[in-house]
């Protein structure tokens, strides 16, 4: 039986299961990017500033006029982005996996940390989304009689699922090693 550290979710010695996998989200810029929109933020805080711009000249407003809005709407932008950021960044930080030989445990959360165990009798599916940078999401969908709390569980959430939300396992660059047969995981199927 492999020891748990104290930065991995504890689980108890009786348990006797093996832990296959224990780490945190490698990588929260992609983190910021898929789960915290930050991209299209700044998308549109860009187009804001190009409205502002066009409305400002048509209106016949000065230029020192249509650079202080300007500079209004890009430090608003900027102040989003950073906040946002900032919690990709800390989310990412205090979010540990852990896959067992019986289970997937994920502990999560800046303020107050939740800790979720997902036996893999309950998981139904394993699907993987794969992105172009390199880092994929793994979402669990569980049996339907198990409910998943959407908003205690964000961003550890499938986007637009809060019917029946999916746990997900999200900006993971090593997703290979967490979807292999050892896991219990190895039948992942490829999400849309």
């Amino acid at each position: 039986m492999t020891s748990i550290s104290s930065r991995s979710v504890a689980c108890r010695p009786c348990c006797r299961q093996e832990k296959s996998f224990s780490g945190r989200i490698p990588d929260w810029k992609s983190l910021a990017i898929h789960a915290y929109h930050v991209r299209k933020i700044a998308i549109y805080f860009v187009l804001l500033v190009l409205w502002r711009i066009g409305i400002g000249i048509n209106s016949g407003h000065s230029a020192s006029a249509i650079a202080t809005s300007c500079l209004v709407l890009g430090g608003l932008g900027c102040v989003a982005i950073g906040v946002l950021a900032l919690l990709a960044y800390c989310n990412a930080r205090s979010t540990v996996y852990s896959i067992t030989s019986r289970r997937v445990l994920l502990r999560h959360g800046i303020a107050v940390p939740l800790t979720m165990n997902v036996p893999y009798t309950l998981v139904d599916n394993a699907a993987l989304k794969n992105f172009s940078d390199g880092t994929g999401d793994i979402a669990l969908a569980l049996s339907r009689r198990e409910r998943v709390g959407y908003l205690i569980t964000w961003p550890h959430v499938r986007p637009g699922a809060s019917r029946v939300p999916n746990q997900f396992s999200r900006a993971e660059r090593r997703y290979g090693c967490r979807a292999h047969p050892g896991t219990g995981l190895g039948g992942a199927k490829r999400a849309r």
